[in-house]
């Protein structure tokens, strides 16, 4: 994987076009970034990698704000701030019984790497509390 964190507002001028489907410019635009990309770790770290890649996708904000609904397309949830920062993140356990959270907002949340890791945080809760006698599994997932 190669990544580069970006903003959203090369993205802006891009945005009305995008959500009305009409992608021609942002597809040029981000074809050339993507390229651009592949051709700076193939010239600094992987030479031929570009003969190596059989699946290339890339995604921008843009991207993130049609699959998720996140402002500006945040991967990273909440501003990461010492008061927002790790363990200080909202717990995947709430006081409501069976409602467990998984996303980039809460704990580990914050990366796509750490939103993976608060997935399996909820799914661990989950499993310790249907282990609790008299549970039953009920599953309802939200987006």
């Amino acid at each position: 994987m190669i990544y580069m964190p970006c903003g959203y507002e090369p993205w802006r001028p891009f945005e009305s076009d995008y959500f009305a489907g009409q992608k021609d410019a942002y597809r040029k635009e981000k074809s050339t970034i993507t390229e651009m990309l592949i051709n700076q770790v193939e010239e600094k770290l992987i030479p031929g990698l570009k003969s190596m890649i059989e699946v290339k996708e890339s995604a921008t904000p843009l991207t993130n704000t049609r699959y998720t609904k996140n402002p500006e397309g945040a991967i990273c949830g909440y501003e990461w701030s010492m008061d927002n920062s790790f363990m200080n993140r909202i717990k995947n356990t709430t006081p409501f019984q069976g409602l467990f959270l998984a996303s980039a907002w809460g704990n580990a949340g914050g990366s796509y790497i750490l939103t993976m890791d608060s997935g399996f945080k909820a799914y661990q809760a989950v499993i310790m509390d249907w282990k609790k006698p008299g549970r039953e599994l009920k599953i309802v997932v939200a987006y």
